[in-house]
C-alpha cells in the first residue's frame, strides 16, 4: 500500500479497494476461488491492520524504477552470495560533519537544566565530508575524509576501493542517485582506470534501502553528539579517522546492527531455491546485464 499504484500500470495516483482487488490475484478469483466481494477486500485489510487515512507531507517521491533497481540490486547479491571474492558487494554513501557538536540524546537530570548542552557558536560551521561504504559479507568499512568530494574525489575514491578486492572479476558499489555519482567523467574515468566497478542506483528518495546510513548514525552517536573539541578541528578529524580504524578488518556486529545480517539471510534462501533448481549458470550468465 506504501507504493503508488503507477508502479503497478495502474493511471491513478491513489488505491481504492477495488484497484486493490484488481492487483490480488487470490482476491480477484483468478486463482480458481470464489472472486471476493468489495466488503470483504475491506474486512480482509482491516484484520492486516491497513485501513483508509489521511497522507503526510513527505520528501520521499516514488520512484516508478524501483522494482526494476531494486530486482538489479537482489540479482547483484545473489551473485556475491555465490562467489563473494568474485564478486564482492558494498553500500556507499557520503556525510558532511562540522566542527560544531551534534545535538542529540544523551543521560542527565530531568528537566532543561539537566539537559547536555552542545555548543553552537558562529564561525563553527567548518565542514569535512566522509567517503564510505560497508562490505555485505564482512562488514568492512572503506572510508575517507575530505574536505569535499568533487567529481575528481569521488572517482579516485571509486579506485581506492577497486584496490581493496584484487581478486574481483566485478566491484557492486550500490549508490543513491546524487548527480556526481553518475557524472559523465566519474564514467569516463571508471571505464579507463577502474573497470571491475559497477554502480547500481537505488530508487531515488529511498535511504532506508542503504544500510551505510545507520553507519553514520553510529559515528554521530560516538563521536560528533555532544563532543568538546570545538576549539580542536584537527582532533576532532582524527577522532572520526580513529573511529573506522576497527572496522576496516570486518565486523559481524556491525553487519547486525545496520541490518545487514537479516537482509543477507533472505538472500541466501532465494539463492538456496535457484540453486535446487538448477539455475545458478543462468544467474551467472546475466551477470554482463548489470553492467549495462
Amino acid at each position: 500500500m506504501h507504493r503508488s499504484p503507477e508502479l503497478y500500470h495502474l493511471s491513478c495516483s491513489t488505491w481504492t479497494l477495488e484497484r486493490i482487488r484488481q492487483q490480488i490475484p487470490w482476491l480477484n478469483g483468478e486463482t480458481g476461488k470464489k472472486r471476493v466481494s468489495i466488503s470483504g477486500v475491506s474486512k480482509i485489510l482491516k484484520r492486516l491492520g491497513v485501513c483508509f487515512k489521511r497522507g503526510r507531507a513527505s520528501v520521499h517521491s516514488p520512484d516508478l524504477q524501483y522494482d526494476k533497481k531494486m530486482a538489479v540490486i537482489q540479482h547483484a547479491h545473489l551473485l556475491n552470495i555465490h562467489d563473494p571474492k568474485r564478486f564482492p558487494m558494498v553500500y556507499e554513501d557520503e556525510m558532511t560533519y562540522y566542527r560544531r557538536p551534534e545535538v542529540g540524546k544523551d543521560w542527565g537530570t530531568r528537566g532543561k537544566r539537566g539537559a547536555k548542552g552542545a555548543n553552537q557558536a558562529a564561525g563553527t560551521a567548518t565542514a569535512s565530508r566522509i567517503a564510505g561504504c560497508i562490505d555485505v559479507q564482512t562488514g568492512k568499512i572503506i572510508a575517507r575524509q575530505r574536505s569535499t568530494f568533487v567529481v575528481k574525489e569521488m572517482y579516485r575514491f571509486f579506485y581506492y576501493i577497486e584496490q581493496h578486492y584484487p581478486e574481483a572479476e566485478k566491484i557492486f558499489v550500490v549508490l543513491d542517485n546524487w548527480p556526481v555519482h553518475f557524472h559523465a567523467c566519474v564514467k569516463e574515468n571508471l571505464a579507463r582506470g577502474a573497470k571491475k566497478i559497477v554502480l547500481l542506483p537505488l530508487p531515488t528518495y529511498a535511504p532506508w534501502e542503504n544500510p551505510i546510513e545507520k553507519v553514520w548514525l553510529h559515528l554521530k552517536k560516538d563521536v560528533l553528539v555532544h563532543h568538546t573539541l570545538l576549539k580542536n578541528w584537527k582532533q576532532l578529524k582524527e577522532n572520526v579517522n580513529t573511529w573506522f580504524q576497527p572496522y576496516q578488518q570486518g565486523s559481524q556486529d556491525l553487519l547486525y546492527s545496520v541490518g545487514l545480517t537479516k537482509k543477507m539471510r533472505r538472500y541466501r534462501s532465494i539463492f538456496l531455491q535457484i540453486q535446487e533448481q538448477g539455475q545458478t549458470q543462468a544467474l551467472l550468465e546475466m551477470t554482463d546485464l548489470l553492467a549495462g
